[in-house]
């Protein structure tokens, strides 16, 4: 299977490349609090919408190493926060697509500790901020660890992004694309006249 399909560990690294996956909400380039949650710390986060088609297999592993690890054999017996879980469960947003990408990995990373992001080329990326969008193709690096501060769970670790295909935007993306428009002649602007106001149609 291509490692474009299924994840797959780096032995020299020991990290987890994810399979191709869509993007979504992707703050990569300058970390952000989550707004429904007081005093939260500013973080770099995404989430990958999985295609069925793809073998998760590695990463499941890890997460279960994790949990393991930081739980102990109890671990499938007790309520954890998951960083792999079912996208019509944590996403009812994208319930409509929720076949085509069953599962969706939500890594993260602190403020101090910025992803690496790499563009189609395996260079560092120095495109636009605009050309990173819910949406786009990429594939996700990092490990899972385990936690218990307030509350219990596994993590992931957003350690470098590689950005892939343009696709659709999804999750209510803005596109900067002149996509739909056509060139139109406007002529001169008229000299004189009265400015446009919003007390004219009022």
């Amino acid at each position: 299977m291509s490692k474009l399909l299924t994840a797959w560990v780096n032995e020299q690294t020991g990290e987890i490349f994810s399979p191709r996956l869509r993007l979504v909400w992707p703050n990569l380039l300058v970390a952000k609090a989550n707004r429904k949650v007081p005093d939260s710390k500013p973080k770099f986060s995404a989430v990958g919408l999985i295609p069925a088609a793809a073998n998760v297999d590695a990463i499941k592993k890890e997460v279960e190493r994790a949990a393991a690890e930081k739980h102990g054999a109890k671990w499938k017996s007790i309520k954890l926060r998951m960083p792999l879980v079912k996208t019509a469960d944590e996403f009812p947003q994208f319930a409509d697509i929720a076949g085509e990408y069953p599962l969706a990995l939500k890594p993260s990373a602190n403020e101090d500790f910025p992803p690496f992001v790499f563009g189609p080329d395996a260079k560092p990326f120095k495109g636009q901020p605009s050309e990173i969008y819910s949406g786009r193709w990429g594939i996700i690096v990092g490990n899972a660890w385990g936690y218990d501060t307030g509350s219990s769970g596994v993590g992931w670790n957003l350690n470098r992004v590689q950005l892939l295909d343009h696709d659709e935007p999804i999750g209510g993306g803005r596109v900067a694309t002149a996509d739909g428009f056509e060139v139109a002649d406007v002529g001169a602007a008229p000299s004189g006249g009265k400015p446009a106001s919003t007390d004219d149609i009022f």
